[in-house]
């Protein structure tokens, strides 16, 4: 099971400044390793964007 770290509008719902902990996700270990592992290539990707830019982009055409 591979995460696509290019996903950004799946990815920001589990930051909030700081990566929740699976508890509050209700994520499994194994769910929360994939999330961990694909947000911190996005973040090496440099893809994961401030919020507000990225819901500028996302209303954009």
């Amino acid at each position: 099971d591979r995460l696509d770290s290019k996903k950004i509008s799946l990815l920001f719902r589990f930051i909030s400044g700081k990566r929740l902990s699976r508890h509050v996700n209700r994520l499994t270990l194994k769910q929360q390793r994939l999330i961990t592992i694909a947000i911190n290539q996005a973040s090496l990707l440099l893809c994961l964007l401030t919020k507000k830019q990225f819901e500028r982009t996302e209303s954009t055409p």
